[in-house]
């Protein structure tokens, strides 16, 4: 984003009383040989000093962020150039990161952004987790104040048949409830990634759109009541925020329709 575009953008978001917020990759892979390379969440502290460097010039005050994955890249992945760190090793590989952001925005809150089922399936994944949480805590100084949970809908856990995709809605309230415990047993508020997606069938913004409200619908029969509320894509669809001719099929459309169902 043009450094003009950002500040006008934080200087309006102050005005309305909107928080800024950033997902932001966090774990720290400087000088590391080939462990890290290419793989999701990494970065290296210059990286993190540039974009900081940017907000302060913008005039941005920094709300929180939210960390994308340290746990599972860090920690539980096996793929081609894996840390897997210990999670002692882990929490301090990331605080390096997040020291920078403390340093620029003190008040800043840290939150966490982890995949199911891909976390759950691993071996004493919730003790997993705990020993994360006051690793984090002890290597930064800060405690977590959210887990944010990002649903793999595409996963053979989540669905009865993988082709044509056909959610399974009691597999994903299961689920849901699952890591709101693990949350809230850590003492994190519980935020979810409420989105379509996942599924090569999406072929439109309607599509993803249907596939979103069906994930909402299994998500609310779990009984969860979840402190935030993440609606957000990163894939193609749909492909405009706002239409002025076709608003149920945008992000914001799916905004408003989540909003005047769950007052």
């Amino acid at each position: 984003m043009p450094l003009p575009t950002l500040t006008a953008l934080a200087r309006d978001l102050k005005a309305r009383h909107i928080a800024l917020g950033l997902e932001v990759l966090a774990t720290n892979w400087w000088h590391e040989p080939a462990c890290g390379d290419g793989i999701e969440g990494y970065i290296d502290p210059g990286a993190t000093n540039a974009i900081v460097a940017k907000l302060i010039k913008s005039g941005a005050a920094l709300d929180f962020i939210a960390m994308d994955e340290p746990l599972w890249f860090g920690h539980f992945y096996g793929g081609n150039n894996a840390c897997r760190s210990a999670i002692a090793e882990l929490a301090n590989r990331v605080a390096v990161n997040v020291r920078i952001y403390k340093a620029a925005f003190p008040n800043v809150t840290l939150g966490d952004i982890e995949p199911f089922p891909a976390v759950a399936a691993q071996p004493n994944w919730q003790a997993a987790y705990g020993q994360w949480v006051k690793a984090f805590e002890t290597a930064t100084g800060s405690r977590l104040d959210f887990l944010d949970l990002d649903f793999d809908w595409y996963s053979p856990r989540l669905n009865t048949v993988s082709v044509p995709v056909r959610p399974d809605e009691q597999a994903i309230a299961d689920q849901a409830r699952a890591a709101a415990a693990l949350a809230r047993d850590n003492g994190l508020a519980i935020g979810m990634i409420m989105n379509g997606g996942g599924h090569p069938s999406a072929k439109s913004d309607a599509d993803w759109i249907a596939q979103a409200r069906r994930h909402i619908r299994a998500l609310d029969a779990s009984g969860v009541r979840f402190d935030r509320v993440l609606l957000e894509t990163w894939d193609k669809y749909p492909a405009h925020t706002f239409s002025a001719t076709d608003p149920a099929d945008t992000l914001s459309g799916l905004v408003a329709a989540y909003a005047q169902a769950h007052r």
